[in-house]
């Protein structure tokens, strides 16, 4: 999932913001922070396991970010995401199966319009569009306080 991130935000030519959970073990945090670190791109982050002083707050994170990418293993994570007003970009490996709930779910929110979901292997962002397009929230919960601490970064 990292190498075909780092692929796709090289290709857009963005710097990219990372957050890993609890859920992420720590020698896969450190990997994935040492890979996203050396490929130049890393705007900012908010590592789990190895807090910084420096690290941004989720919510700031999401208002600074256009999209969301997060693992479909995850609803909870795809429900925050998708509740920050962000477009939701969940990716699944080939082959990967979830259960009829989750996978009902993520369907369901695809539909409204809410989440895009992409086989990891062909994930490409400029084609992450619903069917029936973006569903746009009318105010951005996470924008006005993104704004603020990254003029104060900038």
């Amino acid at each position: 999932m990292v190498e075909r991130f780092l692929e796709q935000a090289a290709q857009s030519d963005v710097r990219v913001w990372v957050a890993t959970s609890r859920r992420t073990p720590p020698d896969v945090e450190t990997r994935v922070m040492e890979r996203f670190e050396e490929s130049g791109l890393l705007r900012g982050a908010c590592w789990f396991h190895r807090k910084k002083t420096s690290s941004l707050p989720l919510l700031t994170m999401y208002g600074a970010c256009r999209y969301l990418l997060v693992s479909a293993d995850s609803m909870s994570m795809i429900h925050e995401a998708v509740s920050s007003g962000n477009r939701t970009i969940a990716t699944f490996p080939s082959g990967a199966s979830l259960n009829n709930r989750s996978l009902g779910n993520q369907l369901k929110l695809v539909s409204l319009g809410y989440l895009q979901r992409q086989d990891l292997n062909s994930f490409v962002i400029a084609d992450s569009t619903p069917p029936d397009g973006w569903k746009e929230f009318d105010c951005d919960p996470a924008l006005p306080l993104a704004g603020e601490v990254l003029a104060i970064l900038d």
